[in-house]
């Protein structure tokens, strides 16, 4: 009993202690923030199976992997991923950014309707405070421009460059919005929409595996390395 006192003061040092990334984490992030993605999914997963790894840092784990399968385009393998975060770490701060990621794979993936009610879903609970909107946004419209509501897909587009003009989406979404803006100007009568579509699918097949490469690899290192700074800047390093 002599040493209870001594437990009590540091008791809430130990908790702070067990929530702090190990070191194969950072690692990981380390990994990601190079491009060496082989090097981060094995120690990803060894986070993963590490039974002492906090809740908090598995739920990351899963969804660094769905990133590198994203970036990989192994899209199913993402989507795996981001489900697993989606159902069983719901209590955790990531659990947004999942959403946020398997909205927009549903879109890579041409199943726009879930995209849209899940990215829907997103922009009402988190948006406003998860730094992502403005991907959002983007990706909002184009699941709308893929349905062929052009309308909407403008209203999206213009709201992402007003409340967004230095978004790294912001160059892409100029393009997408002059598109479908030169179509509707340059076409009349019954034929208008499958002209727009026709017009849009060419632009998309042009350029799409290239945007939404670049797209993911802009996300996936900007988050890793704004983490691994907070992380080395905890450590000491």
């Amino acid at each position: 009993m002599k040493n209870k006192p001594f437990l009590l003061l540091f008791f809430p040092a130990l908790l702070l202690w067990a929530q702090e990334p190990s070191r194969t984490y950072l690692q990981a992030m380390d990994a990601i923030a190079k491009q060496n993605y082989t090097e981060a999914q094995n120690l990803l997963q060894k986070v993963i199976q590490d039974p002492s790894t906090p809740r908090e840092y598995q739920a990351k784990a899963y969804n660094y992997l769905g990133d590198i399968a994203l970036v990989s385009q192994s899209y199913q393998t993402a989507q795996s991923y981001y489900r697993k975060v989606l159902e069983s770490y719901s209590d955790t701060p990531v659990y947004s950014r999942a959403l946020y990621n398997i909205a927009r794979l549903s879109i890579l993936s041409g199943d726009n309707d879930a995209g849209i009610a899940l990215l829907s879903d997103y922009i009402n609970r988190y948006a406003s405070h998860d730094a992502n909107e403005d991907g959002a946004l983007y990706w909002l419209g184009r699941a709308f421009a893929a349905k062929g509501e052009y309308y909407r897909a403008m209203g999206l587009y213009r709201e992402l460059l007003s409340r967004f003009p230095s978004s790294v989406y912001a160059y892409h979404t100029r393009q997408s919005l002059q598109t479908i803006e030169n179509s509707l100007k340059t076409t009349t009568g019954s034929s208008d929409i499958n002209t727009i579509r026709a017009d849009q699918a060419k632009y998309l097949r042009l350029l799409a595996k290239l945007l939404d490469l670049q797209n993911q690899l802009l996300d996936l290192k900007k988050e890793k390395i704004d983490e691994l700074k907070t992380l080395l800047a905890k450590e000491g390093l």
